[in-house]
């Protein structure tokens, strides 16, 4: 194998492990309506989340890419929540942060993630040695 080929390897698997995937949705009726539509996030966004917001009349459900801030500042900051807060309405705002592909929908679908990446560990240790 070649030194370009090795590397065009290489940079496949970093992109692969690298770009985070979750599903993106926003429905009023229900998580399993969320599960169909996977979006590649941005490089700054490094978890997959999930909104559920309540109030007296309304149900809503989302799900997306967010940043660590985001996270951590947790569902007072979104504007559905905080404007109903504000308005005084009793609400339930929870948001759920998770790292991994798809993680913000079906269980078993953030192992991909994680095989992908030992796999890619495992290409790249003989590519090294032969670098050196």
């Amino acid at each position: 194998m070649g030194v370009l080929s090795i590397s065009i390897a290489l940079l496949f698997c970093i992109s692969t492990v690298c770009a985070l995937k979750c599903y993106q949705c926003d429905s009023k009726e229900s998580w399993e309506d969320c599960d169909v539509k996977e979006i590649t996030c941005v490089s700054w966004q490094s978890r997959c989340a999930k909104l559920f917001y309540k109030d007296q009349t309304k149900f809503f459900y989302a799900k997306g890419c967010l940043t660590d801030k985001q996270c951590q500042d947790g569902p007072s900051k979104f504007e559905r929540c905080r404007k109903a807060e504000e308005r005084g309405l009793k609400v339930t705002c929870d948001l759920l942060c998770c790292s991994g592909d798809l993680c913000n929908g079906a269980d078993d679908a953030s192992k991909v993630s994680s095989v992908m990446f030992t796999a890619c560990a495992l290409l790249a240790v003989p590519v090294y040695m032969q670098l050196i």
